[in-house]
């Protein structure tokens, strides 16, 4: 993954950007996404911060979410990425 922008050029060209970085477990999506927030000085989010309890609770348990355990996670993370921008929203996303 490459993202290129210029910083200088970046409020020209977005008002008001939201960067999501998406991959699987452990391919970088933190570190990427920390490097952004710190390169463009906008907040940083972390999707796996936000997962319900049950969520939680069945990952700890090696159980794979479906559709239906991220269907509430991911209308939360829309509504937090409308609240606050701009930002770097990272998540894991699988089929």
């Amino acid at each position: 993954m490459l993202i290129s922008y210029h910083k200088s050029k970046m409020t020209q060209m977005v008002k008001a950007p939201i960067f999501y970085v998406m991959g699987v477990s452990g391919s970088g999506k933190s570190t990427i996404g920390k490097l952004l927030a710190k390169e463009f000085n906008i907040p940083f989010f972390n999707g796996d911060d936000h997962h319900s309890e049950a969520n939680v609770q069945k990952m700890t348990n090696g159980i794979p979410l479906n559709g239906t355990d991220r269907k509430e996670w991911l209308l939360y993370l829309n509504t937090l990425a409308k609240k606050t921008v701009p930002k770097v929203l990272s998540l894991s996303v699988l089929p």
